[in-house]
C-alpha cells in the first residue's frame, strides 16, 4: 500500500508542475503581446512627433526664404530710390549750363579774381562743379562722408551708411561698397580709403585682412589697383596709386571695397590726389 501512494503522490505532483508551467507560459504570452502592443503606441506617437518635426522645420525654411526675398526687396527699393536720385540729379546738371546761358540762373565767381566776363565766371563755376565732383569727371580732392552725396553706393545687405562712415558689417564677403562711376583726366592718381575697424559682427579671432579694396576701370572690366587691408582700432589711410592712362580716357572708374567676412570694418572717406 505504501507503494502505491508513493507512485500516485509522483504522479499528481508531475500534473501540478505541468499546470503551473503552462500558466506562466500564458502569463509570459500576455506579456509579450502587451509589451508589442505598447511598441506600437509608442511607434505611433514617434511617428507624429517625426511628421510634426517636418512640418516646423517646413515652415522654419519658408519664413527664412521670405525674409531673405524681404531683405532683396528691400535693398532693390533703395536701390531703385538711388539710381532715381541720381537720374533727377543728372537732369539738373544738363540743364544748368543752358539756365546759365539763358540768364535763368546767376553763377557768381568762386574768386573775386574769375573776372566780370561772363564766360570767365561760367568757366570758374563749371571748374568748382567739377572739383566737388558734381561734373562728368572727377577731380583730385578730399571725398568726406556721408560718401553717396558724392556718387558713392552701399549695397544694404552687406554694409549701412551713416553720417560719419560707412558701417561694414563683415558677416560675409561681397562688394559693399563702389563708386563714383565718374570719368577721369589721364594721369598718375593715388587713392586714400580712410578706414578703421567697425563695431560687433564676426571677428573670426581677427585673422585674414577686413577688406579688399580696388580701383576699377569699370568699362574696360581691368583693376588698375588693389589692397587688402587688416584695419585696426586707429582711423588710417590706406593709399593705391594707379595709372590712368589715354586708353581709359574714355571710361568711367570706381572705388571698391570689398568685405572679405572676416570681421566688420568702417570707411570713413576717400582722398584722391594726382603723383607727378
Amino acid at each position: 500500500m505504501n507503494v502505491l501512494a508513493e507512485m500516485w503522490s509522483r504522479l499528481t505532483g508531475r500534473g501540478a508542475s505541468a499546470e503551473a508551467a503552462l500558466a506562466a507560459e500564458a502569463r509570459s504570452r500576455e506579456e509579450i503581446e502587451r509589451m508589442v502592443a505598447d511598441l506600437g503606441a509608442l511607434r505611433d506617437e514617434v511617428k507624429v512627433l517625426w511628421d510634426s518635426r517636418n512640418q516646423m522645420m517646413a515652415q522654419i525654411l519658408r519664413l527664412k526664404s521670405e525674409v531673405s526675398s524681404c531683405r532683396d526687396q528691400i535693398a532693390a527699393l533703395v536701390n531703385l530710390f538711388e539710381q532715381r536720385t541720381d537720374q533727377i540729379y543728372e537732369g539738373v546738371m544738363h540743364r544748368l549750363p543752358a539756365m546759365v546761358e539763358n540768364g535763368h540762373l546767376v553763377v557768381l565767381p568762386a574768386r573775386p579774381d574769375a573776372g566780370d566776363d561772363a564766360e570767365s565766371q561760367r568757366r570758374e563755376a563749371w571748374k568748382q562743379l567739377i572739383a566737388a565732383g558734381r561734373g562728368d569727371y572727377l577731380a583730385p580732392r578730399e571725398i568726406p562722408s556721408p560718401l553717396t552725396l558724392s556718387g558713392m553706393r552701399v549695397d544694404h545687405r552687406l554694409a549701412r551708411e551713416t553720417l560719419d562712415f560707412i558701417e561694414i558689417f563683415g558677416d560675409e564677403p561681397g562688394l559693399a561698397v563702389f563708386g563714383p562711376s565718374k570719368r577721369m583726366l589721364p594721369g598718375t592718381y593715388v587713392i586714400g580709403f580712410i578706414c578703421s575697424e567697425g563695431t560687433g559682427g564676426n571677428r573670426k579671432d581677427g585673422k585674414g585682412p577686413h577688406m579688399r579694396l580696388e580701383a576699377v576701370d569699370v568699362t574696360r572690366d581691368i583693376v588698375v589697383g588693389h589692397l587688402e587691408v587688416a584695419v585696426t582700432a586707429d582711423l588710417a589711410s590706406y593709399a593705391i596709386a594707379f595709372a590712368w592712362d589715354e586708353a581709359s580716357a574714355n571710361s568711367v572708374i570706381e572705388f571698391r571695397v570689398r568685405s572679405t567676412g572676416n570681421g566688420p570694418s568702417r570707411l570713413h572717406g576717400l582722398t584722391l590726389s594726382q603723383s607727378d
